[in-house]
C-alpha cells in the first residue's frame, strides 16, 4: 500500500505532526491514515467526531489523496508498529513533547520503542521544532 501512518493523540507535536505529513502525502501521492490509540474503556464517540471535525477542515489541502483514520487499543507502540506492517506503510510519521531525561526530551517515549520495530522509514517532528498549525485549529 502507499500510506503514511501518523501516530497521533490531539496534541500539538502530533497535529504537526499531521500538518506535514500532508505536504509529504501531497508530494508523494501518497494517502494517509491518522492512527489513535485510545485508552481502555475510552468512548470513542468524542474521538472519532473530533477526528472527521479537523479532517474536514484540511480537506481543501488534499491533492487526489486519501485521509482516512483507525483506532485502536492496547500500547502506542505496539498498535503504530502493527498498523503500518498490515498496511505496508511506506512510513510513520509522530510528534512528539518528550518525557523526562535527555533522550526522551528530544524525542519522546514512544519513538524511542517503535524504531527498533519498523523496517521502513520513521520520521519524527519535535514540537519545538514545528509551528506549522493547520489540522489543530
Amino acid at each position: 500500500m502507499n500510506n503514511i501512518i501518523v501516530g497521533f493523540d490531539f496534541s500539538t507535536g502530533s497535529a504537526n505532526a499531521v500538518d506535514l505529513t500532508i505536504d509529504i502525502a501531497n508530494r508523494w501521492h501518497s494517502d494517509i491514515r491518522l492512527v489513535y490509540v485510545k485508552k481502555d474503556g475510552e468512548d470513542e464517540t468524542p474521538i472519532r467526531a473530533e477526528i472527521e471535525r479537523r479532517n474536514a477542515g484540511v480537506e481543501h489541502l488534499l491533492k487526489d489523496i486519501k485521509l482516512e483514520y483507525v483506532i485502536r487499543e492496547g500500547k502506542v507502540s505496539e498498535q503504530l508498529a502493527m498498523q503500518a506492517i498490515e498496511d505496508q506503510a511506506l512510513m510513520i510519521v509522530v510528534g512528539t513533547h518528550g518525557m523526562s531525561g535527555f533522550e526522551t526530551n528530544w524525542i519522546g517515549k514512544t519513538p524511542i520503542v517503535l524504531l527498533p520495530r519498523l523496517p521502513f522509514l520513521f520520521y519524527l517532528f519535535a514540537k519545538i521544532l514545528i509551528s506549522a498549525k493547520i489540522w489543530s485549529a
